[in-house]
């Protein structure tokens, strides 16, 4: 399959992203000898606190890499980055909150293992990228996802009990999809990926004996997935798509982390909404959904196949894929009632954050269409 982007402008973000977020690399080595020794010499708190690192560098690389800077050259980025979101809310869930995370390093088949993916992770996956060609500010460090899922992959495996293991879906898939850069951009310490993903999960299901898939999955986040498809797959057919890189360097900063942030808050609370048509604003809301989802889709179809007509030239036409959302989202915020966890929630909640991620992301696009360039 044909990526909508090169590996100079792969390795490009890497250099960005480091020059941005510098000295944040420092910081991360220091959480991740702080979790080492915790997992080594538990005490009362360390399972919290190593819950609570995981769960902050995932939620780190779904907003600041994925949303923020991976973006710029792949739309796919955002399913990423939301799905890296949900994986750190994972983390705090069932590690802070559930305390049913427990990391302990033995000295067994696990934990041996475990450290021998840590270690990889911190240091034999950038020593091995050294001697592929892939030099810092180019190259994948720890704090970015495929260092950090290996890393991850290596403390489940010092778990001092049974894990959940739907924590470990979302790092399985992605040693998936990562382990494609080491073919398609010869990052060839990726390789680590794919093998630690195999290894960790095949390991603990045995451990475990059985794998059963908890009532809070069946989530309003389902509904999102065709949508999300969507974009994935004509975000580069969408008038001016080819200049939207350029552009994003003229948008200002404010606007963007106003965008990503409620975006980010938006898409929590959909993965915590039960997933469940039983009320009759529910069945409104489904048909909202449906009837808000052609829309949508209608109005993309519209600037593909018809950009030189009226209507794709006008700022109502060009917005439309901006703003027709409300259609849909407001159908998810009628079927979403309540949250899971028993976590008091009101509708206006989510639907401030949906009004205010419109008028970010409508802005957003407002600046992509019409400022001179």
């Amino acid at each position: 399959m044909k990526l909508p982007f090169t590996t100079e402008q792969f390795l490009e973000v890497f250099k960005h992203y480091h020059q941005a977020v510098f000295p944040m690399q420092v910081i991360f080595c220091v959480m991740s000898a702080t979790a080492i020794y915790l997992a080594i010499k538990p005490n009362p708190s360390s399972n919290k606190i190593i819950s609570t690192i995981l769960s902050f560098l995932w939620l780190w690389m779904g907003i600041v890499y994925h949303m923020t800077f991976f973006t710029t050259i792949n739309k796919a980025a955002y399913l990423f980055g939301g799905v890296f979101i949900i994986q750190g809310i994972l983390f705090l869930i069932f590690g802070v909150f559930q305390n049913k995370l427990s990391f302990h390093f033995r000295k067994d088949n696990y934990g041996i293992t475990g450290m021998v993916l840590i270690l990889f992770a911190l240091i034999g996956y950038p020593v091995l990228g050294y001697f592929f060609g892939h030099v810092y500010p180019y190259s994948p460090t720890f704090g970015l996802p495929c260092p950090t899922t290996i890393f991850t992959f290596g403390l489940l495996l010092m778990s001092a009990k049974k894990s959940p293991l739907t924590i470990l879906i979302i790092p399985f898939i992605w040693s998936i999809i990562g382990f494609s850069a080491a073919f398609q951009f010869e990052i060839w310490e990726d390789t680590g990926l794919i093998v630690a993903g195999l290894i960790t999960t095949s390991l603990l299901i045995y451990r475990n004996g059985q794998f059963h898939l908890p009532k809070y999955l069946f989530n309003c986040f389902l509904l999102t997935i065709p949508i999300l498809v969507w974009n994935i797959l004509l975000a580069n057919k969408l008038p001016k798509s080819s200049v939207l890189e350029t552009l994003l360097n003229n948008i200002p900063s404010f606007l963007l982390y106003g965008e990503n942030i409620s975006r980010t808050i938006m898409f929590i609370l959909i993965f915590l909404m039960p997933l469940r048509i039983s009320t009759t604003a529910q069945k409104k809301g489904v048909a909202l959904f449906v009837a808000g989802t052609l829309v949508y889709f209608a109005s993309w179809l519209i600037l593909i196949y018809f950009p030189n007509s009226s209507w794709s030239n006008s700022v109502p036409g060009l917005l439309a894929p901006s703003y027709t959302p409300l259609l849909w989202l407001t159908g998810i915020g009628l079927i979403g009632d309540a949250l899971f966890f028993k976590i008091p929630y009101k509708r206006w909640i989510y639907f401030v954050v949906v009004i205010l991620f419109l008028i970010f992301h409508n802005w957003h696009t407002y600046l992509i269409y019409f400022t001179p360039h």
